[in-house]
């Protein structure tokens, strides 16, 4: 609770049309949740699907931030869900171009999370190989798979496997949210909404944060795994 007041702290403006909204937690962290949310406010909404026509991912991997923030999707949209918006130091890069963003960062319980990371692809890594294997520092085991594969395609999806590797993952992604809220307190804390996605009040906190109705915040649960966990 005091981390989520400290990074609401000063700033309840609505939103104008213009203002990015960036969801940059982790995969399988209420991403999907949180554009649901954004939409019931009547916000536009990229979620994964446009990421995916966009191929944003993979253009993130190769360095195309041009290409990304040029493309008429993202001109056209004013929150984004999913990646690439919670690959590895890329919100210093969204920080920066876009000064009038605001940025949404949930986090739970590192085993948790990846017990729900092993749940989603049969245990294999979710997406495109290349871009994982960047995400979370895997890019030697990929490179070992090109060398064996026939073709490409025998490897660009899915092309890794996640059993055994939960210390590497927790571990990351431990440390990955901790640098992201050291960037924004040390910089502006006001720009970034953290709580954590066990916390019941999560909806009515991010109401505050983007200026909206607190009252009206609603429970948002999408994706939800068999046992009942959000991701």
């Amino acid at each position: 609770m005091k981390l989520r007041t400290l990074f609401n702290a000063g700033k309840s403006s609505t939103p104008q049309e213009q203002d990015k909204i960036f969801c940059i937690s982790f995969q399988r962290t209420g991403t999907t949740s949180v554009g649901k949310f954004l939409k019931n406010a009547g916000i536009r909404v990229a979620d994964w699907s446009v990421s995916h026509r966009n191929q944003w991912g993979r253009k993130w991997a190769e360095g195309q931030f041009d290409a990304i923030f040029d493309s008429d999707d993202f001109q056209q949209h004013q929150g984004f869900e999913d990646g690439p918006w919670f690959c590895p130091e890329f919100y210093r890069v969204l920080y920066h171009r876009f000064p009038r963003a605001r940025f949404i960062l949930l986090e739970r319980d590192a085993d948790a999370w990846f017990a729900s990371m092993l749940s989603h692809s049969g245990g294999r890594s979710l997406g495109v190989t290349a871009v994982h294997a960047k995400i979370y520092r895997r890019e030697a085991e990929y490179l070992d798979l090109c060398e064996r594969a026939k073709t490409p395609e025998d490897v660009d999806l899915n092309g890794l496997s996640l059993a055994g590797h939960d210390a590497h993952y927790t571990e990351i992604y431990r440390t990955r949210n901790r640098e992201t809220r050291q960037f924004f307190q040390e910089r502006d804390p006001t720009r970034l909404y953290y709580c954590r996605l066990e916390d019941p009040e999560k909806w009515t906190g991010l109401s505050t944060f983007l200026g909206l109705d607190p009252a009206k915040a609603q429970e948002v649960h999408e994706n939800k795994s068999p046992a009942g966990q959000q991701k």
